[in-house]
């Protein structure tokens, strides 16, 4: 764990920790091959296939890893159907379920929500048996701060697409917290945890245009962040975490227009992931998430009247994008990153609107259509190519796929976008005709 597991502080040796899951696995075979029915070595023998999935997972190839850490839940399953009382089981088992959620629910660095359904079926499932642990052992600090991390992980889910239920999770998250004895509530993991939470309930905040208390929870979990980042430069998850704190803050100063800070943001994020890429070459995570801050970094350069620093900037981060789109295995967020910022980069000359599409349609392929990210990237494609018709329809599938907001709620930033897309295009259309 300490070499490489990207869920828990690592210096970020995902090939060293595999060699160190692959050892504990055969220091097990014998103890298991003596007693197959023993519960704790058929627990470690699955924890440690979960670890060892996750962090396979991270940064490979899309869904490597994936079929090992499902078989590992359904061993625990098992394992928890036979003794139910075992809060150990049941913390392995809900830690697995919030991994398989996670891990289904990520792509290249950032979350898809393609498999919603699936991933909310596996934070059900975690919520029901540490809830009938509680009931057996109350205040058990393991087992609510495991609810805390059910909750912070659902919010992610609606993070973007409904941002007030994304604030419903966190809120409920922070309630569990609060429930932690003072010697747990303080340790480095809950102040982490804490930290995270206000960090996703700012970005929410900022998909429903709360600006102001989006900034204020998003600059109070940075600081936290940065203190354990400074603490342990060589802690590569620490690392991962400040940088998604300075992106998302970045994202939310650029819907607030506050250009030169949304630029430091993400300046100081894609510094981090070089740094990290250096370390971890073959991590894609990585190499994604600095392209994309990259290209971000050239349409508020363009937009500030620095042309030659917004080329260079966006070059390379489209040049990351689409090598990373065209590989085999390519991830749902390569393919949209590649999808959107062919299109959506301010410096027209590196704009590919053709090659844009081709991605996006492989993106709404994978999707079977469900995901508006797809009909969002492939409606700017086809209206940059000149064809309205087509642009228009694929505006009306992606809003179609984005919830409208309960009455008296904000509409999200996404469907705000959409919506203005799709006026855009009726009216070029009419005028047209």
């Amino acid at each position: 764990d300490a070499l490489g597991n990207p869920n828990q502080a690592s210096l970020g040796d995902r090939k060293r920790a595999l060699e160190m899951y692959d050892k504990a696995l055969r220091s097990l075979e014998p103890v298991l091959a003596a007693d197959p029915e023993s519960r704790l070595a058929r627990r470690l023998h699955a924890q440690i296939r979960v670890q060892r999935a996750g962090t396979r997972d991270f940064g490979g190839k899309s869904g490597e890893g994936l079929e090992t850490l499902t078989r590992a839940v359904a061993d625990l399953r098992r394992l928890a159907r036979e003794d139910a009382g075992d809060v150990k089981t049941t913390l392995a088992l809900a830690a697995g379920l919030q991994l398989l959620g996670k891990r289904v629910s990520a792509g290249g660095g950032v979350t898809e929500i393609n498999r919603s359904d699936e991933v909310k079926e596996h934070y059900r499932e975690a919520e029901t048996v540490l809830r009938t642990a509680l009931r057996a052992h109350p205040a058990d600090p393991d087992l609510i701060l495991h609810l805390a991390q059910i909750e912070y992980g659902r919010a992610i889910v609606f993070g973007s697409s409904e941002p007030d239920r994304a604030i419903q999770h966190h809120e409920a998250a922070v309630k569990w917290l609060a429930q932690l004895p003072v010697t747990s509530a303080e340790t480095l993991e809950v102040r982490r945890l804490r930290a995270n939470i206000l960090l996703n309930l700012g970005w929410a905040q900022g998909q429903a245009h709360l600006y102001r208390a989006a900034i204020s929870n998003m600059t109070l979990a940075a600081k936290v962040l940065e203190n354990w980042a400074e603490m342990d430069p060589r802690n590569t998850t620490a690392q991962y975490q400040l940088s998604s704190a300075y992106r998302g803050r970045g994202i939310v100063h650029g819907y607030n227009h506050d250009r030169k800070e949304a630029i430091a943001d993400f300046l100081a994020a894609a510094a981090i992931h070089k740094q990290l890429s250096a370390k971890d070459p073959a991590n894609k995570v990585y190499r994604y998430l600095r392209g994309e801050l990259l290209a971000r970094v050239g349409n508020l350069l363009q937009e500030s009247g620095k042309p030659t620093e917004a080329r260079s900037a966006a070059a390379e981060g489209i040049q990351i994008l689409t090598g990373l789109a065209a590989a085999s295995g390519a991830s749902l967020s390569h393919l949209f990153g590649a999808c959107r910022w062919l299109t959506e980069t301010s410096v027209t000359s590196l704009r590919n609107p053709s090659a844009a599409s081709a991605f996006c349609q492989q993106a709404i392929t994978r999707t079977k259509g469900e995901d508006p990210d797809g009909w969002q990237g492939l409606s700017l494609a086809r209206e940059q190519l000149g064809d309205l018709a087509a642009a228009t329809e694929a505006a009306k599938r992606a809003l179609a796929l984005l919830p409208p907001s309960a009455p008296g709620k904000p509409v999200s930033v996404q469907r705000q976008e959409m919506e203005h897309t799709l006026a855009r295009l009726q009216s070029r259309s009419a005028a047209k005709e």
